[in-house]
């Protein structure tokens, strides 16, 4: 038995959240961080950890619990835990950029807000600015 990779894992819970027709199920992680690329290892119990790019995921509570008590007591060296747990969809790189486009769309609402509340227009789509700016930078003169 071998611990999956953060990879291996995300693709497995996209891959059962299709079949089913459901969403991706949101579970928590440890994350686990390693001084080096790879990392083997094996648990008293035969399991076998396999930290790849510099990581573990895992919500194995006998891996987490092997873990903990080796790191408790320095007896892997390179190997700590992250504060944080993470959940899947904090690694999926698509879900990842539709929160960054949604937190700069929403930005963007507020500011026009703002910028209407206070009375001031903009015009996205005009040019006028941007032949000021040439035509200064033409003379010498642009600040």
């Amino acid at each position: 038995m071998s611990t999956p990779t953060a990879i291996e894992l995300l693709a497995k819970a996209k891959l059962q959240a299709k079949q089913a027709g459901t969403e991706l199920e949101e579970r928590e992680y440890s994350h686990y961080k390693s001084s080096r690329p790879a990392v083997r290892l094996i648990t008293d119990l035969g399991i076998r950890i396999k930290f790849v790019n510099f990581e573990l995921l895992t919500d194995d509570p006998d891996v987490i619990e092997y873990l903990d008590a080796q790191i408790a007591r320095n007896g892997v060296p390179g190997i700590s835990k992250s504060k944080d747990t993470v959940t899947l969809s904090d690694r999926d790189p698509m879900v990842k950029l539709e929160k960054d486009m949604r937190a700069k769309l929403e930005l963007e609402y507020e500011q026009r807000l703002v910028d209407a509340a206070k009375g001031v227009t903009r015009n996205m789509g005009s040019t006028e600015g941007a032949v000021k700016i040439n035509a200064l930078s033409a003379k010498g003169t642009a600040t």
